[in-house]
């Protein structure tokens, strides 16, 4: 089965978090893992964010950043952001009742109902937004 798979799931996939075994599982039962340009740009921001903060050292960053790219080469569809979607990202944050979303979490949002995906998130806001739209999702209940 296809899916979107926003940052808050990626992220612990390469970080020892509490979110990791789930993480992991999500990715083994997704056969086509799908995610944005937005969101390989917003992996970069949290990593390079561990590393200003001092949860990283520069080795691990980089060794992190390192298996991002293989796996983003060997199993992930890389799909482009358009215009469209940030439009409707900006009527998914108008629509959203409290506590609302985040720019970043209405533009996956976006992007995964542009293509028809299921969504897969931590992020419970994004979740419940999700379903409020009618869009599948996973990660967070």
């Amino acid at each position: 089965m296809a899916a979107y798979f926003d940052t808050s799931v990626l992220v612990p996939l390469f970080f020892h978090e509490a979110g990791t075994p789930a993480a992991r599982l999500e990715m083994q039962q997704t056969n086509s893992p799908w995610v944005s340009h937005w969101t390989l740009a917003e992996f970069s921001s949290t990593v390079a964010f561990k590393l200003r903060c001092a949860q990283v050292d520069a080795a691990t960053a980089s060794t992190v950043r390192r298996l991002f790219a293989e796996l983003v080469a060997s199993r992930l569809t890389v799909v482009d952001v358009l215009r469209e979607d940030f439009a409707n990202a900006a009527v998914l944050c108008e629509a959203t009742p409290a506590p609302g979303l985040r720019t970043t979490d209405a533009l996956h949002l976006a992007v995964a109902q542009r293509l028809g995906l299921a969504l897969v998130s931590f992020d419970q806001a994004l979740t419940q937004a999700a379903r409020q739209q009618g869009l599948a999702c996973r990660g967070s209940d």
